[in-house]
């Protein structure tokens, strides 16, 4: 818990530990200017001892009874945006086609954007502190066969990242603690999403072929990474299927072999600051991009 009714934890323990220390101090004062005054005051601690204890245990009894009801709705508000903070990460912003364009492209999940329009973003928010992380994508789905383990998946979400910007991002992570090294891939080389990995029975150094165009594409399972939105994982695309199982790669070998190479499906923003932490600056972020996109066809 960080904070209670909008102030911190840190300042209500310091305002506390201060009204203590000034309780304690006139009791002392007390004890020492006026004595017959304090011990006219504790006399009835042991004279009364069952109403004493009664007393404290219910002082006690209450600051349980609040501390745990904080708690519980901590851990509640906590439990209820796990799943969708653990599948944004960092991601707090998209840039994406303006929802009355017509699309004109089936491989991209999604109204598909120049790759211009990563330029013109970049350059709207050069410099500014609000923003960590700058990340265009492209989306497409690929059947996926894993012919050594007998399974397939019909519908599969490959992903397309900038290596170079991942850092503003916080890396792709991995199951077991640390990155995936995007940039390292070999030439055939793929990082399958946990999901990913389960549903088709994969592990690293597997052989998977997925189809596009009908055309057989054969890659070899480098890493497995944790399931999130830069890992393809997608809530909910046009059709209204959950995209979870996904495979990613480094951006140009996605659009090389879509044949897409100036198409993005969006361009996702990290605002400064963590995952919870973040929200801040999004009106700012929001407002700055809404005004440099207008007329160019793209929302935020």
């Amino acid at each position: 818990m960080n904070d209670i009714f909008g102030l911190s934890m840190t300042t209500i323990m310091v305002v506390l530990l201060v009204l203590l220390s000034l309780c304690l101090l006139s009791v002392a004062w007390v004890a020492w200017r006026r004595p017959v005054l304090f011990k006219l005051g504790i006399r009835n601690i042991p004279r009364r001892r069952a109403q004493s204890i009664l007393i404290v245990v219910g002082l006690m009894l209450s600051t349980l009874i609040m501390s745990t009801a904080l708690g519980v709705g901590d851990t509640v508000d906590h439990s209820a945006t796990a799943a969708v903070y653990d599948v944004l990460g960092h991601v707090d912003e998209r840039v994406v086609r303006s929802a009355d364009v017509v699309r004109e492209s089936s491989d991209a999940i999604g109204e598909p954007i120049g790759a211009d329009a990563l330029a013109l973003v970049d350059r709207t928010l050069a410099g500014d502190p609000n923003v960590d992380g700058i990340m265009p994508f492209l989306d497409a789905r690929v059947p996926v066969v894993h012919e050594a383990a007998g399974q397939v998946e019909p519908n599969v979400v490959l992903t397309g990242l900038d290596p170079s910007r991942l850092a503003g991002f916080g890396g792709l992570a991995a199951p077991g603690g640390g990155t995936v090294d995007l940039a390292g891939l070999a030439t055939d080389g793929v990082v399958i999403s946990e999901e990913a990995a389960d549903q088709l029975s994969a592990t690293v150094g597997d052989t998977l072929t997925i189809y596009h165009d009908n055309t057989p594409v054969a890659l070899t399972v480098a890493a497995i990474t944790e399931n999130s939105f830069l890992a393809g994982q997608r809530a909910n695309d046009q059709e209204g299927t959950p995209g979870k199982v996904s495979l990613v790669m480094p951006l140009d070998r996605v659009q090389a072999l879509t044949g897409q190479p100036e198409t993005l499906t969006g361009i996702a923003i990290s605002n400064a600051g963590g995952v919870r932490d973040s929200l801040g600056p999004t009106d700012a972020v929001v407002a700055k991009l809404a005004s440099a996109l207008g007329g160019q066809h793209l929302r935020v």
